[in-house]
């Protein structure tokens, strides 16, 4: 951060009044308190891999992961290019609903995301469009999972998504 944006900064924590960043503290002790930040193991129990039973084998998961280790997709999908909006949802889907965005915008609800006005690369001689959520998608997601009215709830949002959706779409 610049010095004058540093020192607008400091004016600003100054000029705010001593009853707000009581409640600004207090209301941060909350959040902590109810939702501690994730650990290295509260991740891995959300990224773990599918127990090996009947319907899936050792042999399935290692042809899994050679499929994806040769996916041409796989540099787009891992790094996000800039987009600084992602981590952020990341963050708080995992930290207070205890699921990826993909959970809530994904099958499971039926919903899928648009990547229609997301830029192409070329893949084996076709264009193909970038998987990846867009900072335009991400940003405004997050500023609506972040409300307190889901309790907690994806589903809940899931649920009121879908509603918008058909209502936009006159479905």
């Amino acid at each position: 951060m610049g010095d004058k944006a540093e020192s607008q900064r400091a004016l600003d924590i100054a000029a705010t009044p001593k009853s707000l960043k009581i409640a600004i503290a207090a209301a941060h002790e909350v959040v902590h308190s109810k939702y501690p930040p994730l650990t290295d193991e509260d991740i891995e129990d959300l990224v773990r891999p599918p127990t090996p039973d009947a319907n899936w084998t050792p042999a399935d998961l290692a042809a899994s992961l050679a499929d994806w280790q040769a996916d041409p997709m796989k540099p787009y999908l891992v790094n996000v290019g800039g987009n600084n909006n992602l981590a952020p949802l990341w963050r708080h889907t995992t930290r207070f609903f205890g699921k990826f965005p993909e959970k809530i915008i994904g099958e499971d609800n039926d919903l899928e995301y648009d990547a229609s006005g997301n830029t192409a690369v070329e893949i084996n001689g076709q264009s193909v469009l970038k998987p990846n959520r867009s900072a335009s998608f991400a940003k405004p997601l997050l500023t609506i999972l972040a409300h307190d009215i889901w309790q907690d709830s994806p589903d809940t949002a899931a649920i009121c998504l879908q509603y918008v959706i058909k209502c936009r779409n006159n479905d």
